[in-house]
């Protein structure tokens, strides 16, 4: 698989520039921002209404492609990762583990890895469905990342 983008950027550049974003827009979601549990269960919501939009649009075996791989990406810089499981049920795929992870003192690295999840996912999307429509349907989904990424990345508008 090409892991550039239509932007030219591989796909770990993308995911690092919009992990600033993320960050800022789960700051804002989360009741208690300094709180890595509540980070944690702001990320969980994120990904909740990603894959509320994305099961619609890509059908849910596209939908648990795209999460897997962001999941084993994500994994390499964050082998706590690697303690998640990648699960179906009624909804769509997701991640279990993550209240037993969060709770066994782990909260900080697991919001940390989280974020690189949903990096990784967005990078996709752009990779996939390019800059424009991934950008437009993440907003969509998470309108805090539109208040979180108004700020500039190399002359860009983040997502």
């Amino acid at each position: 698989m090409n892991e550039h983008g239509g932007t030219g950027r591989s796909l770990g550049d993308l995911a690092d520039q919009m992990a600033t974003a993320i960050d800022r827009a789960l700051g804002i979601a989360a009741a208690a921002p300094d709180d890595p549990e509540e980070q944690v269960r702001a990320t969980e919501a994120a990904l909740s209404r990603l894959r509320e939009l994305l099961v619609e649009i890509l059908g849910a075996e596209g939908y648990h492609a795209l999460l897997a791989r962001a999941l084993y990406l994500a994994q390499r810089a964050h082998p706590l990762l690697d303690q998640l499981r990648l699960v179906r049920d009624a909804e769509g795929s997701g991640l279990s583990g993550l209240d037993t992870l969060a709770r066994n003192g782990g909260a900080r690295p697991l919001y940390r890895g989280l974020v690189a999840v949903l990096a990784y996912l967005m990078a996709l999307l752009v990779t996939f469905l390019g800059e424009d429509l991934a950008i437009r349907l993440v907003r969509e989904a998470w309108p805090e990342i539109g208040q979180a990424g108004e700020g500039k990345h190399s002359g860009e508008s983040t997502p």
